[in-house]
């Protein structure tokens, strides 16, 4: 005898663990009505029993390692596409540190902690650049490489979490790009975020930038951009300008009028360089002296 539970239409239970006096899970009806759509109808079924129902009702082909431990339950009357199917059984899945992938005709179950599931992830993506994105259906997973121009990755990466990524991106700091891999709608998603940025403009018109340091510290940056900026030897604040930094020296805070914030974001760049040995790369050092005739040395 199995013993059903009634769940109320449009709500799920996702139960990590069951005791042996749990009842058996109830077998969902058939998922798939005379126009095609597919139902929900889950009752403490078994994670894999899910999948597979999913898979072959898709007419997909499956890949499985691990899933989830504990059942599903979930109804809803209402009809979905395969592919709204699967996006909702990704809800559930996705807390659980798990979600389905698709490529091509393969659907693949990704356990998110663990490496060797998410290096199959990346075998899966299929790279694609900026401009390839809107050929995509939104359920296809792809590799993109977004450039941040004046945007730090920091800032882009801290923008981007709201968006629940399945992995979080990488950082090529040397030419101020992320690699994302995701879905493409997903990609989309951080395309429309990317390209939308700009400098935080004040309702005055003055502009808002923070500068992050890598090889030297703010005030060695501050000695040579004040007189560019038009401050006086240990001022902070100018007319059309004012500046700060963080108690450790890394950050650098800037508000000012377009020009002024551009001309210090120049000489951030030329000056936040990595240190260069002053030692010969081979040889003996040497001194040497040159007279110089007339002037000032």
């Amino acid at each position: 005898m199995i013993l059903s539970v009634a769940i109320r239409p449009g709500t799920a239970q996702d139960e990590s663990s069951t005791t042996p006096d749990s009842p058996q899970a109830a077998a969902p009806p058939s998922p798939e009505t005379s126009n095609g759509a597919l139902h929900f109808a889950f009752d403490r079924t078994p994670w894999r029993d899910v999948i597979t129902w999913l898979a072959e009702s898709s007419d997909l082909d499956l890949h499985v390692t691990d899933l989830p431990s504990g059942s599903f339950s979930y109804s809803d009357n209402s009809g979905f596409t395969p592919q709204q199917a699967l996006d909702r059984v990704n809800l559930f899945l996705l807390p659980q540190g798990f979600t389905l992938v698709r490529s091509g005709q393969l659907l693949s179950v990704i356990d998110l902690s663990d490496p060797r599931s998410v290096q199959q992830l990346n075998s899966l993506a299929r790279p694609v650049t900026v401009k390839q994105l809107d050929e995509l259906e939104n359920h296809e997973v792809a590799k993109c490489f977004f450039s941040l121009t004046e945007l730090q990755p920091e800032e882009a990466i801290e923008e981007l979490s709201a968006l629940n990524l399945m992995t979080a991106p990488s950082v090529f700091p040397r030419t101020n790009q992320l690699l994302v891999t995701d879905t493409a709608g997903k990609l989309k998603t951080v395309k429309a975020i990317l390209d939308a940025f700009e400098p935080h403009a004040l309702a005055n018109g003055t502009v808002v930038k923070t500068f992050l340091l890598e090889h030297v510290d703010a005030e060695e940056i501050l000695t040579v951009a004040r007189p560019h900026l038009g401050l006086a030897t240990g001022e902070m604040i100018g007319i059309d300008v004012s500046v700060s930094a963080d108690p450790q020296g890394k950050s650098i805070f800037v508000t000012g009028i377009q020009d002024k914030v551009k001309m210090l974001e120049g000489l951030i760049t030329e000056i936040d360089q990595p240190e260069k040995s002053l030692r010969p790369e081979s040889g003996t050092a040497e001194l040497r002296s040159h007279p110089v005739l007339g002037g000032d040395v």
